[in-house]
């Protein structure tokens, strides 16, 4: 049962709270030591069903976006692989809003107006509004995660195991992978 008065602070990696958090890459590596995890995201946009401009599009390009308002990750480092996809400069895109987690899902910020949200297709859970739909973008934009730990910090004896576990298991992949 929760107390009245106190409020449940959300830890993060940066601020100390957790051993380990996962993060798109780029990863900022003055802050962060890391694991490359293999799973590949799909970047696109969530944008909303009634609109009619783009009721027949399956993808988006540059120049699809350079039309709508955009909310979009506040990381420097996606912005700028962002960037680098679209081959201009961030200015020359609405960005209505930015986000670091998008808890609770996307869907609001689209449905209510605020913008289109550029994620990628493994922040989507499956529950979006019935009012929204993903499209991807075009060329392809694709990201990895990687699992990070701060630098320069001792881990504890608990997560020291779990990040040698981590890398174990993930070498054995690799091996069982390049044997078939």
């Amino acid at each position: 049962m929760a107390q009245r008065g106190r409020r449940r602070r959300v830890g993060t990696a940066a601020a100390g709270t957790l051993d380990f958090a996962v993060l798109l890459q780029p990863v900022d590596v003055m802050r962060y030591d890391f694991v490359p995890l293999p799973d590949v995201a799909r970047w696109g946009v969530l944008v909303p069903t009634a609109d009619g401009a783009l009721a027949g599009k399956s993808v988006l390009t540059v120049n699809d976006l350079k039309h709508m308002p955009l909310v979009i990750h506040h990381r420097e480092g996606l912005q700028r692989e962002f960037g680098l996809w679209a081959g201009v400069d961030m200015d020359e895109f609405d960005g209505s809003a930015t986000y670091n987690v998008l808890n609770g899902g996307p869907s609001p910020f689209v449905t209510s107006g605020l913008g289109c949200v550029v994620t990628t297709d493994d922040h989507l859970d499956g529950g979006e509004s019935a009012d929204v739909r993903f499209l991807p973008l075009d060329p392809p934009l694709k990201t990895r995660c990687a699992l990070v730990y701060r630098r320069h910090v001792a881990l504890s004896k608990s997560a020291s195991i779990f990040l040698k576990q981590v890398k174990r298991s993930l070498q054995s992949m690799h091996e069982s992978s390049g044997k078939e």
